[in-house]
């Protein structure tokens, strides 16, 4: 455990407070400039999702001062896979997106749409809670 007046923890704390001005000032200018071309070609769906998930990763290291206890470490874990997992499927989902347009398959425009995207995002999400469940129920 570590006093939450050491050096480290104000060091920790301090990048994770920047970190939480970055991702709402990024979504606040994504909401701002969302009609711009250039903006939604990086798809405003899924620079959402990566935002959600840095927050959780903040979250996260928010939780590891002070006292820990048995549901904090639960969440820190919980918050770890899930932030992870939304940054890191979400990133797959839009490059793979991306080379479905530019590989020259037809595909219909609902097909390739944020929201039918996001459908396949929410697999390995889902899979990943799921068995995060059974493994917390089990112990």
């Amino acid at each position: 455990m570590i006093s939450s007046s050491s050096r480290a923890v104000f060091v920790f704390r301090f990048y994770a407070c920047a970190g939480y001005v970055l991702c709402f000032s990024y979504a606040l200018l994504l909401i701002c400039f969302r009609k711009v071309k250039a903006v939604r070609a990086g798809s405003v769906t899924f620079s959402f999702v990566h935002i959600i998930g840095a927050l959780l990763l903040y979250i996260s290291t928010e939780l590891k001062f002070d006292l820990l206890t048995e549901q904090k470490c639960a969440g820190i874990v919980w918050l770890h896979l899930l932030g992870y997992t939304l940054i890191v499927s979400s990133s797959i989902v839009k490059n793979a997106r991306i080379y479905l347009i530019y590989s020259g398959n037809k595909f219909s425009k609902e097909r390739l749409s944020d929201l039918y995207s996001l459908r396949w995002m929410c697999v390995p999400v889902l899979g990943e809670v799921v068995s995060k469940c059974f493994q917390c129920m089990s112990n």
